[in-house]
């Protein structure tokens, strides 16, 4: 078949998925970047706006991006899908990197692989016995698209990548959160989940279903939040490696691919364009036509498979495999037990301290309210007083003052008498001086004619 038939095939493909699924992508796109800010609001990286105002990338640009470090195979379902060059036989993803705290994505995929900016922040991890591990491109970035797992002790963590769709490009969030496979499981001890190259401490794939096994809780990557990635707290990783080897980075969102690892002080930099998934126009600039010439990143999985033909030694592997495991779960039990009984005992000791300061908070609070209200009881008693005071002091005043129009009164009263008194002895002074000149001109008449006084 020519590789133009190959191409309409994949068209008329992927054409009918994104018919399928553009609700669902404009959605997810919408809810990615209306989200965002609202996480900025809290005191988030400033640059996310400005990143996802960028202009769309098409989704097939990544052909040229990670055409230097792989090979572009056709894959009957999903179409174009990408194949590492360059990785160990027992590669897998997410192994080849560190897990980073940071303040605004939860744990954050640091990867040391060249075409890891784009295969483990975008898109799918898919597994084919004919292909090995492929990527399948997709349109929305995450810290990491992974699912988790735990023991119930927390000691032992692990991650796998949730695998692609059944048809097409990975547009949005994939319907199924499951890993392709279950060798997609990379389990560690909690203490090193940390650690830079933490492939180095995975344990081996054979015991994959031991592991699955041990570790009973699940975490999903959230459907509505997908670009933060907090399945459990920093706590419980810190309590096993100490709080300096858990440092919290802060994520600046940059224009450029960045070298891995370059960090300034906290800060990690972060390139994550945004694409478009819808529409597909081209084709790889250079396609392997023939996928049997491909090397081919494969895992053992005969080693997990119920085969009733094992040899003895094998089957004596397992025994042992599967009493540590009885031994280790017992001692799991009498460990989570005794962590338990710790961890109530705690409880108590901190309710019991809790009721106390409890306790004295309210008896601090009476006591405020008590002496609140003594120090309200005396200032209404001094203002009442003063009241008092001024009120006495007023009618005081009053009284005074009615004295003083009394004296005032008496006094012109007084003078008004006095010289009424005055006036009448004045009156009656001018009378008596009448009568005595009249009385004195009476007698000189007399005596001047006596006969007219007879």
């Amino acid at each position: 078949m020519t590789s133009n038939g190959m191409s309409g095939r994949w068209s008329d493909r992927v054409g009918k998925s994104l018919i399928g699924k553009g609700i669902l992508a404009l959605t997810c796109a919408a809810v990615a970047v209306t989200a965002l800010p609202a996480l900025n609001a809290g005191g988030g990286i400033s640059l996310v706006p400005e990143a996802s105002a960028q202009e769309a990338r098409d989704i097939d640009s990544f052909y040229e991006d990670l055409a230097p470090h792989g090979d572009w195979v056709e894959h009957p379902d999903n179409g174009y899908v990408f194949i590492p060059a360059g990785v160990s036989p027992d590669w897998r993803p997410y192994t080849v990197g560190q897990w980073i705290w940071t303040e605004d994505y939860g744990w954050y995929w640091e990867s040391e692989e060249p075409f890891g900016w784009a295969t483990f922040h975008y898109g799918r991890w898919g597994y084919d016995d004919d292909y090995g591990w492929y990527w399948v491109p997709g349109d929305e970035w995450a810290p990491a698209w992974v699912n988790w797992r735990d023991s119930e002790d927390d000691s032992v963590t692990g991650w796998a990548p949730i695998a692609p769709p059944r048809q097409g490009y990975a547009v949005g969030y994939v319907g199924n959160p499951e890993p392709a496979i279950e060798q997609s499981w990379v389990f560690v001890p909690t203490a090193r989940m940390v650690s830079p190259r933490v492939y180095q401490y995975a344990y081996p794939v054979r015991e994959t279903v031991v592991y699955v096994n041990r570790t009973p809780r699940r975490w999903y990557l959230p459907r509505d939040r997908f670009y933060v990635n907090r399945p459990f707290a920093r706590e419980r990783v810190v309590k096993y490696v100490g709080v300096g080897n858990v440092p919290v980075r802060k994520v600046t969102i940059v224009t450029r691919r960045p070298a891995w690892g370059v960090r300034n002080n906290d800060a990690i930099f972060v390139y994550r364009p945004r694409y478009d998934s819808r529409v597909v126009v081209r084709n790889p600039p250079r396609v392997v036509k023939k996928v049997e010439v491909v090397k081919k990143v494969k895992v053992e999985k005969t080693v997990i498979k119920k085969d009733v033909n094992v040899k003895k030694e094998t089957d004596v592997k397992k025994v042992n495999v599967r009493e540590e495991t009885k031994k280790q779960e017992n001692r799991d039990v009498r460990k989570e037990e005794a962590r338990k009984e710790e961890q109530n005992k705690q409880r108590r000791e901190e309710q019991a301290k809790q009721e106390r300061l409890e306790q004295k908070a309210r008896q601090e609070q009476k006591q405020r309210q008590e002496t609140k209200q003594e120090q309200k009881q005396r200032q209404d008693a001094k203002q009442e007083q003063k009241a008092r005071q001024e009120q006495k002091a007023e009618k005081q005043q009053k009284q005074e003052q009615k004295a003083q129009r009394q004296e005032q009164n008496q006094k012109q009263q007084r003078q008004e008498a006095k010289a009424e008194k005055q006036q009448r002895q004045e009156q009656k002074a001018q009378k008596q001086e009448k009568q005595q000149q009249k009385a004195e001109k009476q007698k000189a008449k007399c005596e001047n004619n006596p006969n007219k006084c007879n």
